[in-house]
C-alpha cells in the first residue's frame, strides 16, 4: 500500500497536481506510526489469543523502541517479560515487568496482571513472602474476573509451595 501511494503521489506531482502532496502524506504517516507505535498492539493481540510465537515475532519486528509512546513502551516491556518468563529467564522477566509497571498502562487490570506475573516469578524463585505481597497488590488493584482466577490459581500454587 505504501509503495502504491508513493507511485501515485509521484505521478500526481509530475503532472503538476497539488493533490500529490496529500497522497504523499499517507506513506509518511504510516512510517511515523510504525516508528511511534511499532507492532506492540498486534503483539498484545497475539498474546491475548495465546499466540506466543506471534508475540516473539512481532516484538522482534519492533524497531526503535526508544521512539515508542510511553504507554506502548510499557506494553512492550510487559510482553517482553512474558516472553522471558516463558523461556525461564526469570531475572530478565522481573526487570521487564517492573519497567512495565512503572509506565502508563491503559487499565488497572493490567497493573494487577503484572503483579500476578511478579508473584509467579517469586514463587518460582522460592520467595513466598514477596509472592504474597505481590498477590495482595494484585488483589488491591481493580481487576477483571479472569484476573481474579489468575490470582486464585497463584494463591493455590503459593500455598502448595509453602
Amino acid at each position: 500500500m505504501t509503495v502504491l501511494m508513493l507511485i501515485l503521489s509521484t505521478l500526481l506531482l509530475r503532472s503538476g497536481s497539488w493533490f500529490g502532496w496529500v497522497v504523499l502524506s499517507g506513506p509518511i504517516l504510516l512510517l511515523w506510526g510504525y516508528l511511534r507505535y511499532g507492532t506492540v498492539h498486534a503483539a498484545f493481540q497475539a498474546h491475548l489469543q495465546g499466540d506466543e510465537d506471534g508475540v516473539v515475532r512481532l516484538l522482534g519486528q519492533t524497531r526503535f523502541t526508544t521512539l515508542l509512546r510511553p504507554q506502548d513502551k510499557a506494553y512492550f516491556e510487559f510482553l517482553s517479560g512474558t516472553v522471558a518468563q516463558r523461556l525461564g529467564s526469570l531475572r530478565a522477566a522481573r526487570e521487564h515487568f517492573l519497567r512495565a509497571g512503572q509506565g502508563p498502562l491503559r487499565t488497572d487490570n493490567m497493573r494487577s496482571v503484572i503483579h500476578c506475573h511478579l508473584a509467579a516469578i517469586d514463587i518460582e524463585e522460592g520467595s513466598p513472602e514477596q509472592a504474597a505481597t505481590q498477590l495482595q497488590l494484585a488483589r488491591d488493584c481493580p481487576h477483571r474476573p479472569a484476573t481474579e482466577q489468575m490470582i486464585a490459581a497463584l494463591e493455590e500454587r503459593l500455598a502448595a509451595a509453602v
